[in-house]
């Protein structure tokens, strides 16, 4: 039995179109370990900016609240925390407790008005970095990277988040049951 020369071995191989294939599963291991490490860093900056936010709006409600103790009038605050006077209300006797702060009424409109703004800022950051987390968990999806248990681990939403979200559909909030979102989605 004659054994193919090495030269010969390529050439067969050529035709019958087999390939070697080692390196294109290294580069999807370097691709999944890329989009991974992508997807890490966002979940991070979105757990941030998150709080972030979570923290200015908690500050943006008590300076709220400070204000209607101080006895500003309730249209006043209502444009500087571009808010209606009914919620700025609502929003002063939750902070009952407060005492008066004895500061001049424009220097406590100027903080409530550049707190609001802070907030705005960090809530766009927030949504960009959720937009950021769709694109890179449909990219893993379309290249089959990984399946939708990793895709939810790696960024924080479950399972059915996930895959509504790599098949192009909009997200329930977190902690949304099924019946509320087909609620919701009725009534819209």
């Amino acid at each position: 039995m004659r054994h193919a020369q090495p030269s010969e071995a390529k050439a067969e191989a050529n035709e019958t179109g087999y390939r070697h294939r080692a390196k294109e599963k290294a580069r999807e291991t370097l691709q999944s370990q890329q989009l991974r490490h992508a997807l890490l860093v966002n979940r991070q900056c979105l757990s941030h900016a998150t709080s972030r936010a979570r923290d200015l709006a908690n500050s943006v409600n008590e300076q709220i609240g400070q204000a209607v103790i101080d006895g500003i009038p309730l249209r006043a605050i209502a444009v500087a925390a571009s808010e209606t006077a009914r919620n700025i209300r609502l929003m002063g006797v939750a902070f009952q407790d407060l005492h008066p702060s004895q500061e001049p009424a424009q220097k406590v409109l100027a903080r409530l008005t550049a707190t609001r703004r802070e907030l705005q800022l960090a809530r766009t950051e927030k949504a960009k970095l959720e937009e950021q987390r769709d694109q890179l968990l449909v990219i893993g999806y379309k290249t089959r990277v990984w399946d939708p248990i990793d895709a939810s681990t790696l960024c924080g939403l479950n399972q059915e988040q996930t895959q509504r979200l790599a098949r192009g559909l909009p997200v329930a909030p977190k902690g949304e049951d099924r019946r509320h979102a087909r609620r919701r989605t009725h009534l819209t």
